[in-house]
C-alpha cells in the first residue's frame, strides 16, 4: 500500500521543449529566471 501512494506522489511530467518550457511557462521558478536574463540583456 505505501508503495502506491509513493508511487502516486512521485509522478513526473512529460518532457517538455525547450521553448515550451522556458518561454510560455506558468511556473514561477521559470519566470523569475526570465526575468533575471531579461535584466542582464
Amino acid at each position: 500500500m505505501a508503495e502506491q501512494v509513493a508511487q502516486a506522489v512521485h509522478r513526473h511530467e512529460a518532457p517538455k521543449g525547450f521553448i515550451r518550457r522556458y518561454v510560455f511557462s506558468l511556473d514561477h521558478k521559470v519566470i523569475g529566471i526570465q526575468y533575471y536574463f531579461l535584466a542582464l540583456f
